[in-house]
Parts: structure tokens; C-alpha cells; sequence
């Protein structure tokens, strides 16, 4: 065999440090895709300077676990920002639930 077939493959970690910001938040998105768990409707990805920055609603605990566990576990990314809500602990409310503030002027 030869010298090629023992070289290891880059960790993702690696080929990020090469790669421009939005080149980086392509690779990131490419994997969660690949990954196919994760419901992208509502999530948004953001690299800068090798800080990544995760964050919008996801329908489960569940999926945002898959989510964690892939950027951080299987892609080995050091620097995430998570800013992400969960939809089930999220309360949504109609603007004609709210009462309005009643001030009293004197």
C-alpha cells in the first residue's frame, strides 16, 4: 500500500480554519443537512473569526440535543454560541390575548 492510503483525512476542525466565513457557515450547513434530523425552517447559522454562532426555535429538546451533538461531538467546533430556543418551552400568545397597559394620568 501506499504513503496516501494512511493519510489521514483534515477534521473538520481543520478545514474550517482555512475556509472564509460564509464558506465555513456553507460547510456547517451542508453537514446538518447531510445529518437530515434537525428542522432548518427556523435556524439560523453564523460563522465569524472561527466562532459559530447557532440560533432560532426548534421544534424538540430532542432535536436540539442531535443539533449540539453534531456541531460540537461529531464536528468538533470549540466556539458555538448557542442561542437557541426550543418550541415546546416556547409560549406564543396573539397580540389580542394582551391587555393593554392602562396609565392612569393625572
Amino acid at each position: 500500500m501506499d504513503q496516501e492510503s494512511y493519510r489521514q483525512e483534515p477534521s473538520f476542525q481543520d478545514e474550517m480554519e482555512r475556509l472564509s466565513d460564509e464558506e465555513a457557515e456553507e460547510a456547517i450547513w451542508d453537514r446538518i443537512l447531510d445529518h437530515g434530523e434537525v428542522d432548518l425552517e427556523n435556524l439560523h447559522v453564523q460563522c465569524q473569526d472561527g466562532i459559530v454562532s447557532v440560533e432560532g426555535i426548534l421544534p424538540s429538546a430532542v432535536q436540539y440535543q442531535q443539533l449540539m451533538s453534531l456541531l460540537r461531538d461529531e464536528l468538533n467546533l470549540e466556539h458555538v454560541v448557542d442561542r437557541i430556543r426550543i418550541h415546546d418551552e416556547v409560549s406564543f400568545g396573539d397580540d389580542e390575548d394582551l391587555e393593554p397597559l392602562g396609565f392612569d394620568e393625572d
